[in-house]
C-alpha cells in the first residue's frame, strides 16, 4: 500500500539532506511530478512553496525566479 504522507516526508528528508551536503548546486522538490513543493537555489536560499504548485506554466510566475535555465 502506498503512503502518500510517508513518501512526501522521506522525500523533504532528502532534499534537505542535498541541500546541507551541496548548497552550491540548484534542486527541486518536486511530488508526483505535478507538485513543486520546495526549491534550492545558490545564492538565493530555499523556498518552500505553501501551498505547493504546480512546476507548469500556469504557476510560472511564482517558481521562475527559484529556477535556473
Amino acid at each position: 500500500m502506498k503512503d502518500e504522507a510517508w513518501q512526501l516526508r522521506e522525500t523533504k528528508a532528502v532534499f534537505e539532506e542535498l541541500v546541507a551536503a551541496r548548497p552550491d548546486l540548484p534542486v527541486l522538490l518536486v511530488h508526483n511530478l505535478d507538485t513543486l513543493v520546495s526549491a534550492h537555489l545558490p545564492g538565493a536560499g530555499t523556498q518552500t512553496f505553501d501551498p505547493p504548485i504546480a512546476p507548469d506554466a500556469e504557476d510560472i510566475d511564482t517558481w521562475r525566479s527559484w529556477v535556473r535555465s
